[in-house]
């Protein structure tokens, strides 16, 4: 028990000298990798969110550390100790969809085993989240004897974890009328994950989503996109007529579009411009639904 939690504070010693990135790395991202991941998700071909960008700036372990690896140390995870552990830390910058970050909460859940991913080519607990005008990435890995007290210290590292500020805040992008820098869009973004639908872009004032069908590709007749506004309970009930209900919840709409009000906010629905899509109902609609009551909302604009 000592000897995890010596690693634990020596992980939040790593993770406070953290600083921003040297501006010559705001263009190493590889917008082509990046959307040639995004394809192979949607086929099926890989597992979990990919993101391919920069260089591994921090790795930490309880074992060796051997360098090797360019996006994942390859290295270090093959000298991963049975009991041990190791995380690393990557950092985007000039990404396509900040929503794809959620806000920092106070304290990291590790969450499930995630992936394989490409690049590390193991499944990792993935960690990802904005802080002060960043973006990060986290993979944790264990040994298979790992002990329960080291997860907790690692986890209560990560929780320690503050990054310096860094150019303009999501929070300054979403005052300045950038909807995809809001807690909205990154709310949105987590809930259509949870409803099982893939995320294929975005309008700047919404997401649209669909399901893959195995396609590498979107099928324009599927899209509906999604987003949310502050919650108008007498202006739903005044605009708009009763159309079912969905996980308990009343949901409003008319001939175009569908809202109902979750955690102090309307989500909206409706098919997409280029769409021929039918509005979700069913189970469709109570995934939705009930995604939008489970995935807490953490506004990050103070």
């Amino acid at each position: 028990m000592n000897d995890d939690r010596d690693v634990g504070q020596r992980l939040r010693g790593a993770l406070e000298r953290i600083r921003a990135p040297e501006p010559q790395l705001e263009q190493v991202i590889g917008r082509a990798r990046r959307r040639q991941a995004r394809r192979l998700m949607a086929a099926g071909m890989i597992a979990g969110l990919v993101l391919i960008g920069l260089a591994v700036p921090l790795a930490l372990g309880t074992g060796p550390m051997p360098a090797g690896g360019d996006c994942a140390p390859r290295a270090a995870i093959r000298a991963l100790p049975k009991d041990g552990a190791l995380l690393w830390v990557l950092e985007y910058t000039g990404g396509e969809n900040p929503y794809e970050f959620p806000p920092r909460p106070t304290r990291f859940d590790l969450g499930p085993l995630a992936g394989p991913f490409e690049c590390v080519g193991e499944r990792t607990h993935l960690i990802l989240f904005r802080q002060a005008g960043r973006f990060f990435q986290v993979h944790v890995m264990f040994g298979p004897r790992a002990s329960a007290s080291l997860r907790a210290e690692v986890a209560a590292a990560l929780s320690s974890f503050m990054a310096e500020p860094q150019g303009v805040s999501s929070a300054q992008s979403c005052r300045q009328g950038l909807w995809v820098y809001c807690p909205e869009a990154a709310w949105i973004f987590q809930i259509i994950d949870r409803a099982g639908l893939f995320q294929w872009g975005n309008t700047g004032q919404a997401l649209q989503a669909g399901p893959t069908n195995g396609r590498p590709v979107p099928n324009s007749n599927s899209l509906i996109e999604i987003w949310a506004t502050r919650a108008d309970p007498a202006g739903l009930q005044t605009r708009y007529q009763p159309v079912t209900v969905a996980a308990g919840v009343t949901v409003y709409g008319d001939r175009t579009q569908l809202v109902w009000e979750a955690q102090g906010f309307d989500v909206w629905i409706r098919p997409a411009a280029s769409s021929k899509a039918a509005l979700p109902s069913g189970k469709a609609l109570d995934r939705l639904v009930t995604a939008s009551l489970e995935v807490p909302f953490v506004d990050d604009r103070s």
